[in-house]
């Protein structure tokens, strides 16, 4: 930006940014619709996610290990299990120990 200013013949009396300056300016801008997030899909039907019980803790630990098997990342999980991240770590930790994985 300063070399931008320094070679324009318009810089001693500028008030506004120039066209060029503008988009330079706003270059680290992108509209909602360019910005992407990536959210798994699980495989399976709907009906059978829907049918876990997600309040059992015995469930939710057997499907934060199923999905690492599936190299699922702790962001990835949580899309889809209702705990903390947190928590999504101590399970995977857990078993990642155990299964002499670390």
């Amino acid at each position: 930006m300063k070399n931008l200013c320094s070679h324009c013949p318009s810089r001693s009396s500028c008030i506004t940014l120039c066209k060029t300056a503008e988009i330079y300016v706003n270059q680290d801008y992108s509209s909602p619709s360019e910005i992407t997030v990536s959210v798994p899909i699980l495989t399976g039907t709907e009906d059978t996610w829907n049918r876990l019980n997600m309040d059992n803790t015995e469930v939710v630990r057997q499907v934060v290990i199923r999905l690492t098997e599936d190299k699922m990342t702790t962001k990835e999980i949580s899309y889809h299990v209702p705990i903390s991240k947190r928590h999504i770590r101590r399970i995977k930790r857990k078993y990642l120990k155990k299964a002499d994985l670390i």
